[in-house]
């Protein structure tokens, strides 16, 4: 049970996902996937990827697996310096 979620890291795309945080310094990385649905309050789509780790409290990382690993290669502040 995740932090946030209760199934983390579980299919293989999520723990592609994680590796991927990890090699970027990311320690105690929780990676989950939420329905696409409606958001109400944002006007647009919620759900898709998202993580949580010791550097970051919770971000989205794409609507897809494709824009999640495109995200750890080219979103720069996710680099842990």
């Amino acid at each position: 049970m995740g932090k946030y979620f209760e199934r983390v890291n579980a299919s293989p795309k999520q723990k592609r996902i994680k590796k991927a945080l990890e090699a970027l310094g990311h320690t105690s990385v929780e990676v989950w996937w939420e329905p696409l649905m409606p958001a109400i309050e944002m006007g647009g789509m919620g759900g898709g990827f998202f993580f949580t780790s010791d550097q970051e409290m919770l971000e989205p990382l794409g609507y897809s697996f494709n824009e999640a690993m495109e995200a750890t290669n080219e979103w720069d502040w996710l680099k842990v310096v």
